[in-house]
């Protein structure tokens, strides 16, 4: 018992010593600017501190990932002295036997024998397990920093003095409390846990942590099957059921997992919410529960073995920290089982949440208010000034309306004696007929057939004589366009006769070519028959000095080629002159003597406003052509 006590006192010693050295190292490297004697050794670039970072499990599990970077990023940040690395993975959940584990002690006594640590983390249970046992055997005289070992596992171990760490919460009795609270109305509870040594001990955990629901709840323990079984039990859950998912690495069949793939198929295949202990088990399905975080684990890990390296003993530097657990849930897996987030925990931390957009843009969105506001009041306004706009806009339009009918008045105010003598022309006749009627009449025996001949003239003439009415009190008239499909031949056609008097008093001659069965376009009758009328008056004017044989015109009908209509009047008057014919068609420019000048503009808005087009081009001989050029009624064929 002495030699055995001697030999741990100068253990103890050595330690001291090599953390007195290190410390020595650390002020001196940061302290003295230049070389210093003293201090040589200090700043020797050789000099490092080893860490070594033996884990239970193997290198790819996402744990030992989490916990190993952690604990780098934490002694990084404060350690005393430039840090070197060494990682071992026992594997010793998938290889238990102990023919591997004697194998590892030999492969590591070799592979370190002139290697010396200033500090060992044994990460898992397992880990620590071999760390204390083969302490002796592998010359580890550095202290063992021990994290993600349960308070169980603890319990039993008999840690040597050299040992301190913390011990982990993976809390399964108060995951279960959180998954009663999310939902009240449970009656069922499967508890999941797999084949190997490290999941049989959780099934121990879960029987003795649950016995005090056993009467209220049915527990259902789903331990050791082979994977497809298992799912196929999860599938057909009773209703009001909760999974408590603790571990699967390996199944009743033999087939070895790591813990994110069997909780991943176990949540996809239940037909209930699942909940486990394992932080890294959230974002596979897993509604969430109480645990440690392993980067929190490695973080307080590394806070212990900083405190260790500076000379504190490690137990006194295990107990000034900490590692607490808390609640943690997966948002989307409270959205997918309809659970309220009412009956969380306070301080419950919740993974996956979509942030708000208050969360994401909060100053956009107050950037945004702002420029609605002035935008707001930059609309109102735009408002008022568009109210304005519009009523000046209807006064213009009632305005135009105005100088349209005035300008077609005084287009039937030019045509006045020919409308007089076309009118004549019936009366006279109908006169005539009714003066020789009487004379038939006064005769013995009567002539009622030649009676009857006569009575029909007189009512033919009436016909005529109303048609020409009807046409001036339709140009007269004002109103809104009535837009209806049109025969232009027709349209055409129907002005000439309106016009034959005029042509005949002004000794004009009319040549016309209308193309056969065209469509129809679409347009208001009296506006498109005002602007052919005051095409062919101008024509009429255009002509006024020529000899009798030139004064005559053309009116023609065709297509364009570009899906509408032409109507084309020619004159032989002597054209445009070059300085006019890009303003021709602008209000009050004329070329007549007592002209308004406002003929044509008119003429060109009514044009555009049916989509069409109004242009004049000279002839290559004499004259102009003025080209009104108007779209197809939709329901026409091009």
């Amino acid at each position: 018992m002495k030699g055995v006590g001697t030999k741990a006192i100068d253990v103890r010693w050595s330690l001291s010593l090599r953390r007195f050295a290190a410390l020595v190292v650390w002020v001196c490297a940061s302290a003295a600017p230049a070389f210093d004697p003293g201090c040589a050794m200090a700043q020797a670039p050789d000099h490092r501190l080893r860490v070594l970072m033996l884990f239970s499990n193997d290198s790819l599990l996402p744990a030992n990932q989490l916990v190993s970077n952690s604990i780098k990023t934490s002694l990084e940040a404060g350690a005393p002295g430039r840090l070197e690395y060494f990682t071992e993975y026992l594997d010793m959940v998938r290889f238990p036997e102990a023919e591997q584990e004697a194998r590892l002690v030999g492969f590591i006594r070799e592979k370190y024998a002139r290697t010396r640590f200033d500090t060992v983390f044994a990460l898992g249970s397992q880990a620590l397990d071999f760390a204390i046992k083969y302490q002796a055997t592998l010359s580890w005289d550095a202290p063992v920093i021990y994290a993600g070992v349960r308070e169980e596992s603890l319990r039993a171990m008999k840690l040597p003095s050299n040992a301190g760490g913390i011990a982990s919460r993976f809390d399964a009795l108060t995951t279960l409390e959180l998954a009663l609270r999310l939902l009240p109305d449970t009656q069922h509870i499967a508890v999941v846990t797999g084949a190997s040594n490290f999941d049989r001990a959780w099934e121990d955990v879960a029987h003795d942590k649950f016995k005090a629901y056993e009467k209220r709840l049915n527990l259902i323990y789903l331990s050791a099957m082979p994977m497809q079984d298992l799912l196929r039990e999860l599938a057909h859950l009773p209703q009001h059921s909760v999974v408590i998912y603790l571990s699967v690495l390996e199944d009743g069949a033999g087939a070895q997992f790591y813990g994110t793939d069997s909780a991943g198929q176990v949540a996809a295949a239940a037909n209930a919410p699942v909940f486990a202990v394992y932080d890294t088990l959230l974002g596979v399905g897993i509604v969430g529960g109480y645990m440690n975080t392993f980067e929190d684990m490695g973080e307080a890990a590394a806070k212990i073995a900083l405190r260790v390296l500076a000379g504190e003993r490690p137990d006194a530097a295990s107990s000034r920290v900490l590692q607490t657990a808390y609640f943690v849930v997966d948002w989307r897996q409270l959205r997918r089982w309809g659970l309220s987030e009412a009956n969380l925990p306070a301080g419950t931390t919740a993974r996956f949440k979509d942030p708000s957009l208050w969360d994401l843009y909060r100053g956009q969105i107050i950037a945004l208010i702002a420029v609605l506001l002035v935008q707001s009041l930059l609309i109102m306004g735009l408002l008022i000034q568009d109210r304005k706009r519009r009523r000046a806009v209807l006064e213009a339009k009632k305005g135009r309306d105005e100088v349209t009918h005035l300008a077609r008045v005084a287009i039937l105010g030019e045509l006045s004696g020919a409308l007089a003598h076309e009118l004549n022309q019936p009366l006279t006749a109908i006169l005539s007929n009714a003066q020789a009627a009487q004379r038939l009449l006064a005769k013995t025996p009567v002539d009622l057939d030649e009676v009857r001949e006569i009575l029909s003239d007189i009512g033919d003439d009436d016909k005529r004589a109303g048609e020409v009415i009807n046409r001036l009190h339709a140009l007269m008239k004002k109103g809104e366009a009535n837009l209806r499909p049109l025969d232009l031949n027709g349209l055409a056609k129907d002005v000439l006769e309106l016009a034959r008097s005029e042509l005949i008093e002004r000794n004009v001659a009319v040549t016309t070519r209308f193309t056969p069965g065209l469509p129809d376009i679409r347009g208001d009758l009296v506006q498109l028959q005002q602007v052919l009328l005051n095409l062919i008056m101008n024509a009429c004017e255009a002509m006024v000095g020529n000899a009798d044989a030139d004064r005559s015109f053309e009116i023609s009908t065709a297509r364009d080629g570009n899906g509408r209509q032409q109507l084309v009047v020619v004159d032989r008057g002597p054209g445009v002159s070059p300085e006019l014919i890009n303003r021709i068609f602008e209000p009050f420019m004329t070329t007549k003597t007592h002209g308004l000048g406002l003929g044509l503009s008119i003429c060109r808005s009514i044009v555009t406003a049916h989509g069409g087009q109004l242009r004049v081009v000279n002839n290559p001989d004499r004259g102009a052509s003025f080209i009104v050029s108007l779209p197809i009624h939709a329901g026409g064929q091009a």
